[in-house]
């Protein structure tokens, strides 16, 4: 629950960064992400090393087949959708 918090101060502080122009907030947001992987280093560490242990190579094909199809359907979906609006 604490990586899910933490992640989503990591986003929101990345798009606050980039929504604030201000020189002096993106480096207080920089700063604050820097401290923030450095506080939870060890447990991003170890996180990466479960997940790279794990990983299963064998199903590897088997997203790629799934990624590809969820791509080549969502194209048509919008190839459809584009010619029903110029109809």
């Amino acid at each position: 629950m604490t990586q899910i918090i933490v992640w989503l101060i990591v986003i929101l502080l990345i798009y606050l960064i980039v929504k604030i122009s201000s020189f002096i907030w993106r480096l207080v947001g920089f700063l604050v992400i820097v401290f923030l992987l450095w506080t939870f280093r060890d447990t991003i560490f170890t996180g990466v090393q479960h997940w790279v242990s794990d990983f299963d190579m064998s199903q590897l094909p088997h997203y790629f087949e799934q990624a590809k199809d969820f791509v080549v359907e969502k194209s048509q979906q919008f190839v459809d959708w584009f010619q029903q609006l110029l109809k």
